[in-house]
């Protein structure tokens, strides 16, 4: 019996304080089971959480189109994110270029705070783009698109994407005579020009 209910069962009482009495009994009821509800919602954000993945949550916020700071081991990035293939994220930054971050290189990623679509992500999902940073390179390089390549030493090379191997990248710089080789795990991030 909650507390709203004391005295219900004394004899003698009239109409205006049994009324009375089941008005606390409800009060109170509609607290605990708002207690209770919260209680429940925030176990069941916690257990979200608990269980999420890299790709749920970058597919979560991608999904939301969240502007977010993606950190490598040697940059910041930030940017709207757009899509989550199984080895890159596509954001899309200030100037509105698409710029390609390999995610085995990911440091962190930080919504921003003052995104009006900001809630914690929790998902567990696999990314929706099947497509690998290989693949999306060949498909740049079948064009010969210019490209600027952030490597996992810091520097940035500049140069028209002439082929990809399995595991190396061929630019032609206008500045150069010979070919650059770049191995493809050095890439952390790449962007179109």
């Amino acid at each position: 019996m909650s507390a709203g209910s004391e005295g219900l069962g004394k004899g003698g009482q009239g109409g205006d304080e049994l009324v009375a009495a089941f008005a606390r009994w409800a009060a109170d009821e509609r607290i605990n089971d708002a207690v209770r509800q919260r209680s429940r919602e925030r176990w069941l954000r916690q257990q979200a959480l608990e269980d999420a993945t890299l790709a749920g949550i970058l597919t979560d916020l991608a999904e939301r189109r969240s502007e977010v700071v993606v950190t490598t081991r040697t940059r910041q990035v930030a940017g709207r994110l757009l899509g989550v293939a199984n080895d890159f994220l596509v954001l899309e930054d200030r100037e509105r270029a698409g710029v390609l971050v390999a995610t085995g290189h990911l440091a962190g990623i930080s919504p921003v705070a003052g995104d009006a679509k900001f809630s914690d992500p929790s998902g567990d999902r696999s990314p929706p783009l099947s497509l690998s940073l290989l693949d999306a390179l060949v498909m740049l390089a079948a064009d010969r698109s210019p490209v600027s390549l952030g490597l996992t030493d810091g520097e940035v090379v500049l140069g028209d994407l002439m082929a990809v191997g399995r595991d190396v990248v061929t630019l032609r710089g206008p500045t150069r005579r010979a070919n650059l080789y770049v191995p493809l795990g050095a890439i952390e991030v790449c962007t179109p020009r």
